[in-house]
């Protein structure tokens, strides 16, 4: 696993095996922030609010998310449900983060990956980490469970099955009504997949790149 520094500053990881980066070149922050935490818009819902971590990857997703929702001293209950297939990496990934508003996020994701499958709880914030592919795991999950939802594997054409329509329909199944995906990928397939899994699929910002980004609505 090759470390890499991109634009904004912050670290992200070539992964040899798969023959991808984890993140956009010109920032792992700045995609977190405005590719997936920012478009969900979570921030401005009334709670409580369970956010699906699907491909935790380094864990910028989920440390930013927390970390603005510390900031904005949000009062409704933010649950995390974080799933990952390299827990190392994970782990690895986490201790690059070095920004001093994300400590507080920072160590209690670490808590979650050094413990998989344990509930921890902070003040009005709780969450989960589970080591295991996020096709297995999505099978064991509840029906209409999450408000959001960070879809963050490797590209479509590295992992085309993390794409299929099956994989699209098993999250639309666990999402509950008014829930919102974040994905960085326009590609046609992945939104043909998400439409017939039964989303709206719309346009989400452009970051890093010409193309944007994809925001898929649960009605």
């Amino acid at each position: 696993m090759k470390s890499v520094l991109t634009k904004d500053g912050s670290i992200t990881f070539f992964n040899e095996e798969v023959g991808d980066h984890y993140h956009s070149l010109s920032g792992a922050f700045d995609e977190a922030l405005k590719k997936h935490v920012l478009p969900s818009d979570f921030i401005s819902r009334e709670g409580p609010v369970h956010i699906l971590d699907a491909c935790f990857g380094l864990g910028y997703n989920t440390v930013v998310a927390i970390s603005l929702w510390q900031d904005f001293q949000k009062p409704f209950p933010l649950k995390i449900t974080a799933i990952d297939i390299d827990r190392q990496v994970a782990l690895a990934g986490l201790e690059t983060i070095t920004s001093p508003a994300c400590m507080y996020a920072k160590e209690f994701c670490q808590e979650l990956v050094m413990h998989p499958g344990v509930k921890h709880t902070a003040p009005s914030l709780s969450g989960v980490f589970f080591h295991d592919s996020l096709q297995d795991r999505l099978a064991l999950l509840p029906a209409n469970s999450f408000d959001i939802v960070f879809f963050d594997p490797f590209a479509p054409q590295k992992q085309p099955e993390m794409w299929s329509l099956d994989m699209c329909k098993e999250v639309f199944r666990v999402m509950s009504s008014g829930s919102v995906l974040t994905t960085y990928s326009c590609a046609r397939m992945v939104r043909d997949n998400l439409k017939a899994a039964g989303f709206e699929v719309r346009d989400g910002p452009c970051v890093g790149r010409r193309s944007p980004s994809t925001v898929a609505h649960k009605h």
